[in-house]
């Protein structure tokens, strides 16, 4: 490559720097005319759209081509070409000088907001260190400081009073996230589903109803289906029962119970909060009839929190109990038999289960599952859906049987019976506590592979207690 050396005056040349803050995963602002929030290393920092941006600035910068008789590239260009002076570009049939701009130096993101908290403005004083990193105080709330550095423990301040210097201990607690499992209507939470035993699950009087098997001390066992619910925090609910009442936490992945809590028997809905001293992640929290009797436990209101019980605060109005309507519809009940006797499976219905095969012998349907897979038959409505109202049947099984109904849209279920094994047919009516829903579910619930036998399946619109046979 040739180049007439040929020296000329040194000029300054202002060049617009390129987007500083992108290499740090931050925009640049939409003009250097943005107010100022913050100052580090790296420049200076604003906000747009609710998100830091790097405030571009014009450097002044030393065009050294200039001296060498060449322009310098336009900020871009790619160097094609390299010797002792520098990177050359070539431009517009001639070759120019690429400067390079000084790379800013990487700066920390306000790590402080996956914990509930801002972080400071710029000059603010470290007080406190943790494992998070370092924290200062404004505005009547911690902050975290963006450049500070990570500690260990807690930071000893020194206060003076009265002419008297003290030291104090300061603690910088966590915000607690909740989550609002069951509050006072008509079905769980979004995001939650019943996966306990023995019992039946209804909701009644502004309350989740827990029936429990008399025999064996069953549990409604409420599942986080968007993962774990946490690590340790506490759990908050109202409660109403005849005898005591366990609460505990489970592990599914990890087959692991820890009991957090036991209420006594209350004639009227009581508070109680527990804190959990489970070390483990948890992603079921179950309510058992600790007493075995099989009395209905109601329940309002239940919300876990990742902080303490001591540090609890309700995130929705507990007191609020919506007006239940006991008076019954004036209108004439509907049945829809879905199956008396039957050689297949009905018109009008699809087998959605699992885990069983099914016959047909005496007129009953037949279930036998297979051993540990808890299997059912599910008979999925092919066209629209039932209503609430109640169901009756007729049922004989090996083992226990959980009765259940299903909703596909929402991909929800709710257990209306648990039925112990009978060696004759039982005729059984159930109210259905659910709203809309599509599919009816007979289960082996122990997963023995025990059979089960039903009949004369009917739904009404109505309740059970005015159920009138069709059959």
């Amino acid at each position: 490559m040739l180049k007439e050396l040929t020296l000329s005056a040194l000029l300054i040349a202002t060049a617009s720097a390129a987007c500083w803050s992108e290499s740090l995963g931050y925009p640049c602002c939409s003009s250097p005319n943005v107010p100022v929030i913050s100052t580090d290393g790296s420049g200076k920092w604003g906000i747009e759209n609710n998100n830091w941006c790097g405030i571009p600035v014009e450097e002044k910068t030393d065009c050294w081509a200039q001296k060498l008789g060449y322009q310098c590239c336009t900020p871009g260009t790619a160097p094609t070409y390299k010797d002792e002076y520098g990177d050359w570009g070539f431009e517009n049939g001639d070759w120019c000088g690429i400067v390079s701009l000084p790379k800013p130096k990487p700066v920390q993101t306000c790590w402080a907001e996956k914990l509930g908290y801002q972080c400071c403005s710029s000059g603010a004083s470290s007080i406190y260190n943790d494992e998070y990193g370092a924290w200062g105080y404004e505005n009547g709330d911690w902050c975290g400081i963006i450049a500070g550095g990570a500690g260990a423990g807690t930071t000893k301040v020194n206060v003076t009073t009265d002419r008297r210097t003290t030291t104090t201990t300061t603690t910088r607690k966590v915000k607690p996230t909740y989550s609002v499992i069951y509050e006072a209507g008509t079905r769980l939470n979004s995001g939650y589903e019943n996966w306990g035993w023995d019992s039946a699950v209804s909701f009644k009087e502004a309350s989740m109803v827990i029936k429990a098997d008399p025999n064996s001390y069953g549990a409604a066992s409420i599942k986080n289906l968007k993962g774990d619910y946490g690590r340790g925090g506490s759990i908050r609910l109202d409660i109403k029962s005849k005898g005591k009442v366990f609460i505990k936490v489970e592990s599914t992945a990890d087959e692991e119970v820890s009991q957090v809590g036991t209420t006594s028997g209350d004639n009227d809905f009581k508070t109680y909060k527990f804190d959990i001293n489970y070390d483990g992640y948890f992603d079921r929290i179950s309510i058992q009839d600790g007493a075995g009797n099989g009395d209905p436990i109601y329940v309002r209101y239940l919300i876990y929190s990742t902080g303490s019980a001591a540090d609890f605060v309700d995130p929705v109005d507990t007191s609020y109990i919506p007006v239940v309507t006991t008076s019954k519809p004036v209108t004439r009940a509907v049945y829809t038999t879905i199956f008396r006797t039957v050689s297949s499976l009905p018109n009008g219905y699809e087998n959605w289960g699992w885990g069983c095969r099914v016959s047909y012998s005496g007129g009953a349907m037949v279930i036998t599952p297979e051993s540990g897979e808890y299997g059912a038959v599910s008979l999925k409505k092919v066209s629209g859906t039932f209503n609430g109202g109640s169901l009756r049947f007729d049922l004989k099984s090996e083992g226990k049987v959980n009765v259940m109904v299903e909703s596909t849209d929402r991909d929800e279920k709710l257990t209306v019976a648990v039925i112990n094994a009978s060696d004759s047919f039982q005729t059984y009516i159930v109210d259905v506590d659910f709203g809309t829903f599509d599919r009816i579910n007979f289960q082996d619930a122990k997963g023995t592979g025990d059979r089960i036998w039903v009949k004369n399946l009917v739904h009404s619109t109505g309740y059970a207690d005015d159920f009138v046979d069709p059959i």
